[in-house]
């Protein structure tokens, strides 16, 4: 309430900034006792802090996660897992199980998620796969000379001197996953459709003065140039103003991973949540294992306690709940946080896998949800049923799968219809419902093969 217009420059409006602006305060006068008690540089430092910390890409939160997450996992195998009255197989798994998780974890982290090379970077790409070659040749040349031993001349050790010289200017350059070639022909990989996707100088989500670009040969269809990469944007590309750089087949800036989960780093992301997930439900099964061993040994298990005088103590809910926090404090600790964990982890796995199994991206979805706003929001029925017309005729020409909602179920608005009417916002609400299923066709080619190109995004 208070941001808005007619509360801004009122008392409301007062109120909510002085609000928002305690934490900032409060935190700015805890710096500022660092700073030789001055509150306007202990201010400087957390507006810088605070800045770093949400706005620009950093490490704080994959600290964070290895801190926490780490420390349960040792506690776990280390001190929770060897009271475990099970199978050596049993337990081989849960260490398996922890080690893929974090291994899938390292990979999304450190993995290339599909940088576009930006224009200014280019001429270096081509450099390193030239001197790539070259080296390759160079060391089948030397492993063909190994057996001819000579002394090396004044001459020879020069050039071995520059070869060696040469080689440390370049170890600080950047290295690239894919040739010029190569990613040419993944930047080509989907198709620009002109209404989620801009085509040339088209203006944002493809349109033009409010419809929907013309049709036009996709084959020579270009993309919008980016004016930070300098270079033409692919098909479901987007500029991470976070990591300042494109990247291919982009779906979110994850800051657990402190990277982008696109193209490269999709197949790492799922899997890491999928084992992570595995394993929260697998220590959870193992924890309770420990906990019922413990509650058999003192014959508390059945919801009765066996006293050493004969007597049975009938048991509740919270009767065990005390007994485990208080005797089994460590399992019943990692219990509950497995349990959250895990189904956190699965609620987002399965929301991952229902974008995946349709070829949809978090990025593809808001961009269908922009256009489809836009297109029904238009003022009169008859523009939104021919800017849906128009939508139709471009996913007949692009689409993976073929418009067949709009093909058979697109209906001319009916006439004399009042403005905000129930019937107005009928006709408007089932013309969005149209869009937003053929519009989630745009890349769908079959949940299996959507599956593989997700999974083996370079084949």
């Amino acid at each position: 309430m208070g941001p808005t217009r007619y509360h801004r420059d009122g008392v409301v409006g007062q109120l909510y900034r002085l609000l928002m602006d305690c934490p900032g305060m409060c935190c700015g006068c805890c710096c500022g006792l660092f700073f030789g008690c001055s509150y306007a540089r202990g201010r400087r430092k957390w507006n810088r802090c605070t800045e770093h910390t949400f706005h620009e890409r950093n490490s704080f939160m994959v600290i964070f996660y290895i801190l926490l997450v780490w420390s349960v996992e040792f506690l776990y195998l280390v001190f929770a897992l060897p009271y475990l009255e099970a199978s050596l197989l049993s337990k081989f798994i849960s260490i398996g199980l922890v080690v893929l998780s974090e291994w899938f974890y390292l990979l999304a982290v450190c993995a290339d998620p599909g940088v576009i090379t930006a224009a200014e970077e280019q001429e270096s790409q081509r450099l390193f796969f030239t001197n790539a070659a070259e080296k390759k040749r160079k060391e089948l040349n030397s492993h063909l000379q190994q057996k001819q031993k000579s002394i090396p001349s004044g001459k020879s050790l020069l050039k071995g001197g520059k070869e060696k010289e040469e080689k440390e200017k370049n170890e600080g350059k950047r290295s690239f996953l894919l040739s010029p070639e190569a990613e040419t022909r993944q930047n080509q990989k989907y198709i620009l459709d002109g209404i989620l996707y801009g085509i040339g100088n088209h203006t944002v989500m493809g349109l033009r003065n409010g419809t929907i670009g013309p049709p036009q040969d996709p084959a020579k269809a270009i993309g919008i140039m980016c004016v930070t990469c300098h270079v033409p944007r692919p098909s479901r590309s987007k500029h991470c103003r976070l990591c300042d750089r494109c990247v291919r087949r982009f779906d979110h800036h994850c800051p657990w991973i402190n990277n982008d989960v696109a193209e490269g780093t999709h197949r790492w992301f799922l899997l890491f949540l999928v084992m992570h997930a595995m394993s929260c439900a697998w220590a959870s099964w193992d924890l309770c294992a420990i906990m019922k061993g413990f509650l058999v040994r003192h014959r508390a298990w059945g919801w009765v306690l066996y006293l050493g005088n004969g007597r049975v103590y009938h048991l509740r809910l919270l009767d065990y709940i005390a007994i485990l926090v208080t005797h089994q404090t460590l399992p019943a600790c990692l219990l509950f946080f497995a349990v959250m964990i895990g189904l956190v982890l699965w609620a987002f796995w399965a929301y991952q896998m229902s974008f995946v199994l349709y070829n949809l991206t978090t990025n593809d979805m808001m961009k269908i949800d922009t256009a489809v706003d836009i297109l029904t929001s238009l003022p009169s029925l008859e523009a939104v049923y021919r800017e849906a017309l128009n939508v139709q005729r471009q996913l007949e020409m692009v689409a993976a799968r073929p418009p067949r909602s709009l093909q058979k179920k697109l209906k001319s608005p009916p006439e004399n219809v009042e403005p905000n009417s129930k019937a107005d916002k009928a006709y408007r609400n089932g013309v969005r419902k149209l869009l937003l299923y053929d519009l989630k066709g745009l890349f769908d080619r079959g949940m299996w093969n959507n599956l593989m190109e997700v999974m083996f995004p370079y084949s």
